[in-house]
């Protein structure tokens, strides 16, 4: 057996380590055999698996180097502790008999949120194509359990370049941006147009917040939005439709509301005033000790004519207007089911020329008079009544 010279090391004699053997210089030996008669502390490359080895006194351990019983090791490890998630295509992939810790990343997470076998879903949270879902199966609640989500393009969350587009699909509609809370857990969202409104435009914020009680104002066709301090209270619709809130000659505040150039004004005093012509297609109902007045235009109120409802009254009527207007003395008389004409009253003389050529009618229960003699014209008659005369004085 050969044997190499000793040194005193820390005052112990021991045999000098191959790599510090002066024959073999200062180079690790390079063999596809382990060296002999090694020491602790020895070194040696092992050319047949491309490994660094090192004595520890009792074995060759491996340092580094290709070590396919190394790396096999270190994947079991790795493969016991890692956060492992098999990938599966969408919601139709999820397994329907996993095991307890089974995990899967859902490559098209669209549909996810009608999903019923999963529990831990953010609230409001819809699945899109473009978002990664991770899941988690727990056998004890018989659910998937929500683990996280992520965008596949990562850096699409970043807008990069001078004009980015947010863009939209049919599942989650419109392009968006999202402003969370600090907590993530509300949201506030800018949506552009649905794409029936075929909208191409640009709005430019202001410089600044603007003051107190002021309103944001666009300048039209640029884009362009200001804060204006809206002096006359008013709010525009269109180009003939407005809101806007005044002061009336009383100093009583009035709402003014314009629709197709159809002024409603309500205030205070004078109530609600309408200035154009109106169509109504139903019934209108004037309800409690309330009048229906014809007001001279003063602005400030003035002399009326008003119509009102007895509050006494038990039982209800309906007038129906005469066709057209009548003669001059006529009366407006009812037939007694509440259709109005006009006629001559009794207790009066019908004062007519000697030649009639409108229809005369002496109501029921009426007496009447004329002067004669009385000449008609062709297809002119005199009617007199039930219970009623008319006497015609020579």
């Amino acid at each position: 057996m050969n044997r190499f010279p000793l040194v005193l090391v820390n005052g112990i004699a021991q045999e000098m380590p191959v790599n510090d053997r002066v024959e073999h210089s200062a180079n690790i030996p390079r063999s596809a055999t382990e060296p002999s008669n090694p020491v602790d502390g020895d070194q040696w490359f092992d050319t047949a698996n491309s490994r660094f080895m090192l004595y520890d006194g009792s074995a060759w351990i491996t340092v580094g180097g290709d070590n396919a019983s190394a790396i096999s090791t270190a994947n079991q490890a790795l493969a016991a502790t890692a956060d492992v998630y098999k990938e599966k295509a969408n919601v139709a992939a999820i397994p329907s008999s996993p095991a307890n810790g089974d995990k899967i990343e859902l490559l098209d997470s669209t549909g996810i949120e009608s999903f019923s076998s999963l529990s831990g879903m953010p609230s409001g949270f819809v699945g899109a194509s473009t978002l990664l879902v991770r899941l988690e199966y727990n056998s004890t609640s018989s659910k998937w359990e929500w683990r996280s989500f992520a965008p596949k393009d990562p850096d699409g969350r970043f807008l990069k370049s001078l004009s980015p587009v947010v863009l939209g699909d049919s599942n989650s509609g419109s392009g968006s941006i999202t402003l969370n809370c600090e907590t993530n857990a509300h949201g506030v969202k800018l949506k552009g147009p649905a794409h029936s409104a075929a909208a191409n435009y640009t709005l430019t914020l202001p410089d600044d917040t603007g003051t107190a009680g002021q309103i944001l104002q666009t300048s039209g066709s640029g884009g362009n939005l200001s804060w204006v301090t809206n002096d006359n209270n008013e709010i525009v619709l269109g180009t003939t439709a407005k809101v806007e809130l005044k002061l009336n000659s009383l100093n009583d505040d009035t709402l003014e509301t314009t629709l197709e150039n159809i002024l409603v004004r309500r205030d205070l005093h004078t109530h609600s005033d309408i200035n154009t012509n109106q169509l109504f297609t139903g019934n209108i109902d004037i309800r409690g000790d309330k009048t229906f007045a014809f007001q001279k235009n003063t602005g400030g109120g003035g002399p009326f004519t008003a119509f009102k409802k007895s509050q006494s009254a038990t039982t209800s009527a309906t007038f129906t207007l005469p066709d057209a207007d009548g003669s001059a003395g006529q009366a407006v008389i009812t037939d007694g089911s509440g259709v109005l004409s006009f006629g001559n009253v009794g207790g009066q003389f019908l004062e007519t020329p000697q030649t009639l050529s409108e229809n005369k009618l002496v109501a029921a229960n009426i007496n009447a008079s004329c002067n004669g003699p009385i000449a008609l014209d062709s297809g002119v008659t005199i009617t007199v009544s039930s219970s009623s005369q008319l006497v015609v004085l020579a």
